[in-house]
């Protein structure tokens, strides 16, 4: 993906933004502005770190009932394990 900055768009040459504006039309481009640029990446941030928490709580569940799988039981006292 190729961006350009607004400050990148404004100085081009008017024969740069007549190509860049043939581009836009013929390939269906969303154009945003740095502000949307910015609030588009902390979205993606934000879905980004809640899978990866929700990722590492069910590995702890699934290390828990490994974990307690292994531990012998004595009707409602546990007895002791040497790991």
């Amino acid at each position: 993906m190729i961006t350009f900055t607004d400050q990148q768009i404004a100085g081009f040459t008017p024969e740069e933004k007549e190509m860049f504006d043939n581009l836009v039309k013929r390939h269906h481009v969303e154009v945003l502005t740095d502000e949307e640029k910015r609030h588009e990446e902390e979205q993606q941030a934000v879905k980004d770190y809640i899978k990866n928490h929700f990722a590492r709580e069910r590995e702890n569940e699934e290390f828990t009932k490994r974990l307690e799988a292994q531990l012998d039981t004595n009707g409602h006292v546990t007895t002791a394990q040497f790991f």
